[in-house]
């Protein structure tokens, strides 16, 4: 009887400053099997009366889909000029996009498995090992009397909204706003769940001026330890880091 082959490991370190991108690239809607982010809009058509920045698992946030004229993945998946553009018309709303990236499965399917068995410890390992994050948004903001375009990022300790005035643009061209984490950052970025939530919001309309935020490109620079290493299986090239 043939006996498998010996299964023949090699260690390594990942390259040196060695940047993964996540984004929305070859997104399907409904799908986390191509790509595990998705991106949500508020709009009149699910409540009318949303004023408040609304937290990552309210259910008033309506997935991206290709049907949807201004909230389709397709405009957000390279800096083009085609702009995602979810706007509102109520008085004192503010139109609003959210940016939902799943650490997990984006760094087990840029690098390799994890070396943790519950999600909880993936987390851990994730904010044990991660050097840097790099939220990128190329985008614009419209208003009554504004051209202002705001981002923020979801504490996953407070469990609330930073926002702040260097991560506000105002024009009426695209511009990138970027938003970096690094050392404690990171802990407050990662949630339970292994999530990195991003908001990007323009200034309320007036009941006649729309609110509008645009988008054109949005994606995530996840920069690992280089400290962290892997192992790789020389005969199936299959990669996992170790502890």
């Amino acid at each position: 009887m043939l006996k498998s082959p010996k299964r023949v490991w090699t260690v390594r370190k990942p390259v040196e400053n060695l940047i993964s991108i996540a984004d929305f690239a070859g997104k399907v809607a409904g799908s986390t099997v191509e790509n595990p982010h998705k991106a949500y809009i508020l709009t009149t058509a699910n409540n009318i009366d949303i004023g408040e920045l609304q937290s990552p698992n309210d259910s008033n946030w309506y997935e991206y889909i290709e049907s949807h004229g201004f909230a389709k993945y397709s405009r957000i998946e390279k800096l083009d000029g085609t702009l995602s553009n979810p706007n509102v018309t109520a008085n004192g709303k503010n139109a609003q996009t959210l940016f939902s990236f799943n650490l997990i499965e984006h760094v087990e399917r840029k690098y390799g498995a994890i070396p943790a068995s519950t999600v909880a410890d993936k987390v851990a390992w994730l904010k044990a090992n991660a050097y840097f994050f790099t939220f990128n948004w190329h985008g614009k903001g419209s208003a009554p009397n504004s051209t202002k375009s705001k981002l923020g990022y979801w504490n996953a300790v407070s469990n609330a909204w930073a926002t702040g005035p260097s991560w506000e643009r105002s024009g009426t061209t695209i511009q990138r706003t970027p938003i970096g984490f690094e050392n404690i950052h990171i802990q407050h970025l990662i949630d339970a769940n292994g999530f990195a939530h991003f908001i990007a919001f323009a200034e309320p309309s007036d009941g006649v001026t729309l609110s509008k935020i645009e988008t054109d490109y949005v994606n995530l620079e996840v920069k690992l330890k280089d400290s962290v290493r892997m192992i790789t299986d020389l005969l199936t090239g299959e990669k996992r880091f170790v502890i």
